[in-house]
C-alpha cells in the first residue's frame, strides 16, 4: 500500500500540482559593440523566451514574475519585476539601445538587490 513503480507526481482529487513562483531578470546587452541587427536578435529572442515561459505557466501565468533591463556602460531598468508579460514584453519591443561599454558587475549587481528586494 501507498508504494508504486510509476515514476512522477501523482495527482488525485485531494492533491494538484502546484508550479514553483519564477522571478527572471533579462539583461539585455545594449553595449556599442552591439550591431543595430544584433540587438533587435535580442530583443525578438527576448520576447520568444517570455512566451515560452507563459506557455509553462499557462495555468499559473500569476506566478512567474518577469523584468528587464540593459546593461552597458551602466545598467538601467526598463521595467521592474512584474507579472504584466504583455507589458514587459511590449517595452522590450519598444527599448532603444543605449549604448557605451561592457560594464557586467553594474548589471549583475542591479539585478542582484532588485531580485534580493522584491
Amino acid at each position: 500500500p501507498g508504494i508504486t513503480t510509476e515514476c512522477g507526481p501523482e495527482v488525485t482529487r485531494t492533491t494538484s500540482l502546484v508550479r514553483a513562483p519564477v522571478k527572471a531578470v533579462f539583461l539585455l546587452d545594449a553595449s556599442g559593440s552591439v550591431s543595430d541587427a544584433m540587438w533587435e536578435a535580442e530583443q525578438r529572442a527576448t520576447v520568444a523566451i517570455i512566451q515560452a515561459f507563459e506557455e509553462v505557466y499557462a495555468s499559473d501565468k500569476d506566478r512567474l514574475h518577469l523584468g528587464v533591463a540593459q546593461f552597458s556602460t551602466d545598467a538601467s531598468w526598463e521595467v521592474g519585476l512584474s507579472v504584466d508579460h504583455e507589458a514587459v514584453k511590449a517595452v522590450v519591443l519598444r527599448m532603444e539601445q543605449e549604448s557605451g561599454g561592457t560594464q557586467f558587475a553594474k548589471a549583475l549587481s542591479l539585478c542582484s538587490s532588485k531580485l534580493a528586494g522584491y
